[in-house]
């Protein structure tokens, strides 16, 4: 189990995972900054 879960992190594309997070985290910012 944990060598499954080791093995699924170990080959996730970081890179993109943070491009995704950092994509919704402008979205969210620019939505609350227009609303204000």
């Amino acid at each position: 189990m944990l060598n499954e879960v080791y093995d699924f992190w170990n080959g996730a594309d970081y890179v993109s995972i943070f491009y995704v997070l950092n994509s919704l985290w402008n979205m969210i910012g620019d939505g609350l900054v227009s609303d204000f």
